[in-house]
Formats: C-alpha cells, structure tokens, sequence
C-alpha cells in the first residue's frame, strides 16, 4: 500500500539545464528498429531475443503487428507480432544445422510492419555456428540504418576499457561489451529502441552511436576510428539562429525524438532543426508520457515542477533532482531519495501528490555507495549503483531491489581475466564502470 505525502522531500543533488519541448514534432520518416541479444547463437539451437520497435513518422510509438521472418531456422515459416504500449514485441530465434542446412554463418532476420497501406522494413544479421557476445542492430525503417544496442529497456554500464574508447554493457550481462563511445563523451541519452544519442567534446557533436568493429593491426587489434561510423546529425547551435555551443540532451519514453539544448541562460532547445519554445524559463528534468515534463524552477534550488498531459503544472516543496534519479511512468514519474535513513523510490502523481513505492535495500556492508542513493532506476524500480570494493577498491555495480530482499553485486572486476589487446579478436574486453545509463 503506499503512504501518500506531499511533504518536502531532499532528493539527490545534481545541475539541471534549461529545455524547451515541441507538443508537435516536425514529420520524419517511420522507423523499425530491429535488435538481438546475443548477436552470434550456436547451431545446436541457442535461441537469441529479437526486439522490434515501432515509431511512426510524427515520433510516435508504433501500433499493430510486425512480421518476423529469417531465411532460416525458427522464424523461416514468419512470425506475426503484436507491438505492446510502447512500440515493442519480442521473440525468440534459434537456427540448429540438424534441422536446416542453412543455418551457418549470418543468418538474416526481416521484420516488416504495414503503416498506412506502407510497408516498413527493418533487418540484421545473426551469426550462427559460434558463441559470441553481445547484441546486434539492423536497418531501420524509411532512410538510414539502425543503431540499436540490442538493450532497449536495460541500464547501462559506461566506462574505458583500455582501447581508446569507452564501452558499454548491461547490466544483466555486464562481460557482453559494445566499444566505441568516444572517451570524450559529455552526456547520453538512451532512447526507448535502445539506440543512443550523445554530446561529445573537442570538438563538440551531437552523435548517434554505432557499435565500431575491432581490426586487426599486425597481430594485435585497433579501433581504427572510434566514432567514425556514428551518425552525426544537423543541428542548429553555433549557427546565426541559435550561436551558443550545444550543451545537453534528452529523449522522450513514448517515441524516439529527443531534444538538445544550445546553450545556458538564454538557451534554445531544438527538435532537429526546429525550435520549439515550450518550456521557456524551466530547467528540464525529464520528458514524459504524452507530453507530460518534470520541470524545476530555473533559481538556485528551485522547486520540482510537475507538468500533466495536457498541460496543467504543480508546484512541488521538492528541490534538486539527479536527471537520474528519476524515471517516466504513465501516470506520472518515479523519483528516489534519501530520508536520512535509507534510499526510497517515490511516485509523483500530477496532482503533485508524493507515494511511498519501496525502500530499497542497503548495499553490501562490504561495499561502499557513495552518495548512498545515486545510481539508475531499471522499468522494474530496481535501483543499480555504482560502489567500491577491496583494497585496492575496485569499481562494482550493485542490484538493489526493495527490501526486505538484499543488494548484489552483479558486476565486479574480481577474478577477470585483463583484457587482452595483443591479440585479433581481443580477448576478455570488459569497462572500468564510471557512470549508468538508463531509458526514459
């Protein structure tokens, strides 16, 4: 049962920037995001997870059914999939030798969904006949390719990895690393198909990222060009119409727009290459569902600003937020803090009204959290923090669900094998977690 309250609250403590968002998105191009986990299965039948996301070309989430097929294995006779409330549906693909010749090799996986008396395709490739690691993209609907990560809906562990870029994992399966993040990435948004959008600096680019191979140099591997591959879209800061540098970025739960921010105090927000002025004066927290917002007023220590769907703002007693922190619901957004005593997750209706969700259990009494409640929320309300451990302390990720169940660890360097670039393929690529990356 939650307790309700609209009592002040002391919430983790963090910058916010100014953003404006547009109620209407400029029309694109329908997109199907296709993506796989993991991205190469054996030929005895190890089955991989195939996620279709759907968005329409106003950046809404898709509706109605996707076709699923492969040119062999499981899926050769199609599949017909419903997408759910966000644009989504799963499946399962397996291809075993012993029942289709074909199954060696990349194996390809087409989805097709009709929209509007049109036919949308989006396809990858998964590797059949050796184990592997990882997750696998394909091409999008309407124009360009898809740069999933094959982790929609997961958190994310960011860090170096000792290649020259950063790298990125699950935290469900934390040793299945992606590379090339650039190492001078300034902040991420992970979108709702698992795709990320970042800010890099020196110089400064809004980029999409797109997993980069390794390649062999001499007998050793090499990225050869960490964010060459990602996209790099227009944008207009630095411009006539908009001349401060790009500083932020966020996306939206319910569809695969984001946001980004030209500069501070007189700070434009654009959508593409429009400027929308929605939201002047705010900081921006977090973008919700329906055009919901988690605002804060633009002073120092400026109060949290509920906005509702159709465009009703509360005033709350609460202040200084971790973008974080915080996550979108249907009804409202999740919220965690500390009371003194122990890290809560809170739900924050429109009315302003705050409840009680859980108390999250408390670390390992052999890890060190600090502060005690940062970290990312997963869909479930599992918070995941980075911590400390051992001597020499070593960087950990720690899975807190509410208690009365207890924290793990659910990834820590200890008794790895170090990564091995010498060799072609590397061996043992794993990140130094600095920082967890989580969906809207």
């Amino acid at each position: 049962m939650r307790a309700s309250s609209l009592v002040p609250w002391s919430l983790a403590i963090a910058g916010g920037g100014f953003l404006l968002w547009a109620c209407q998105p400029p029309a694109g191009e329908p997109v199907l995001d296709v993506s796989v986990t993991p991205r190469s299965i054996d030929d005895l039948g190890q089955a991989a997870e195939v996620t279709v996301t759907a968005t329409d070309g106003q950046g809404h989430v898709g509706a109605g059914t996707v076709k699923v097929t492969s040119v062999a294995g499981s899926l050769k006779a199609s599949e017909t999939l419903t997408l759910d409330t966000y644009g989504k549906a799963k499946t399962s693909f397996s291809c075993a030798v012993a029942m289709d010749a074909d199954c060696a090799g990349p194996v390809r996986v087409v989805a097709e969904w009709l929209l509007n008396g049109a036919t949308i395709t989006g396809e990858l490739r998964v590797t059949v006949g050796a184990a592997g690691t990882g997750g696998g993209t394909g091409t999008g609907g309407g124009t360009g390719t898809g740069g999933g990560t094959g982790l929609a809906g997961d958190v994310l562990i960011i860090g170096a990895t000792g290649a020259g870029a950063l790298g990125l994992a699950s935290v469900n399966t934390p040793t299945r690393v992606r590379v090339g993040l650039p190492s001078s990435l300034v902040v991420a948004a992970l979108r709702p198909n698992g795709t990320i959008v970042y800010i890099r600096e020196q110089p400064v680019y809004l980029q999409e990222f797109r997993e980069d191979s390794f390649v062999q140099s001499g007998a050793g591997s090499t990225l050869p060009n960490v964010d060459g591959n990602d996209v790099r879209p227009m944008v207009k800061c630095g411009t006539p119409e908009a001349p401060e540098a790009l500083v932020d970025v966020w996306s939206r739960p319910d569809s695969n727009n984001y946001l980004y921010q030209c500069g501070f105090g007189t700070a434009q927000r654009f959508q593409g290459t429009a400027h929308v002025p929605d939201f002047d004066g705010f900081g921006l927290v977090r973008l919700g569902y329906g055009g919901s917002a988690l605002l804060v007023e633009a002073m120092p220590g400026g109060h949290l600003i509920v906005r509702d769907q159709q465009g009703a703002s509360v005033t709350t007693q609460l202040s200084n937020v971790d973008r974080e922190l915080t996550r979108a619901r249907s009804d409202g957004f999740w919220l965690v803090g500390y009371d003194g005593a122990a890290c809560n997750l809170r739900h924050l209706a429109w009315d302003g009204t705050l409840t009680t969700e859980g108390t999250y259990a408390a670390p390992p009494t052999d890890v060190n959290v600090t502060p005690p409640c940062q970290g990312a929320i997963a869909e479930d309300g599992t918070l995941y923090s980075i911590g400390t451990k051992g001597m020499p302390a070593e960087r950990v990720v720690v899975k807190r669900p509410f208690a009365p169940e207890t924290a793990a660890v659910v990834f820590t360097p200890e008794g790895l094998p170090a990564p091995d670039y010498s060799v072609f393929p590397p061996r043992n690529v794993r990140v130094v977690a600095t920082s967890l990356l989580a969906s809207p």
